[in-house]
């Protein structure tokens, strides 16, 4: 599920909010302070309209991978959104599951998760479904096999 976030604009490509390592920036609505020396008034109204779509964004951070270094949430005031802990997870998930995927080459991990992200990195995925009141059942789905099976990539 992606953040209901609202975005008063992007910098796709940025060397200064996170100095040596290449950043995108997204700057968030809302700010309630108010400072006479703020050069980004358009921003401190939390309800202005936008056309910003967060999962464009995530689309483009996903093209990106390997070239961005972070993404640097700013404001306005990131803080007032409460969207913001579930716009953090949107974009780290891809990270850490492709960071895990790296890994598999030295160590196998076991990954307790409800995130797509992850999953999809998976090699092999399990599950626990209850058919019956009471009775677990067991499910397994080993991604290579159903690649071979359905002849494309379930990545």
């Amino acid at each position: 599920m992606s953040a209901k976030i609202n975005v008063g604009g992007v910098e796709t490509f940025s060397t200064v909010d996170f100095p040596e390592h290449m950043a995108a920036v997204v700057f968030l609505q809302g700010c309630p302070w108010r400072c006479p020396f703020c050069h980004n008034t358009s921003l401190q109204p939390i309800d202005a309209e936008t056309d910003f779509v967060w999962e464009k964004f995530l689309g483009f951070l996903e093209k990106r991978r390997g070239i961005l270094d972070a993404v640097v949430f700013s404001g306005g005031e990131p803080l007032v959104q409460n969207s913001l802990e579930a716009a953090l997870d949107d974009v780290n998930v891809g990270k850490f599951a492709a960071y895990l995927h790296r890994m598999t080459d030295h160590t196998q991990f076991i990954s307790i998760t409800h995130r797509r992200g992850t999953m999809e990195q998976g090699d092999v995925l399990y599950g626990v479904t209850m058919e019956e009141e009471g009775i677990s059942k067991l499910l397994r789905l080993d991604v290579a096999e159903m690649e071979k099976k359905f002849g494309k990539s379930l990545n």
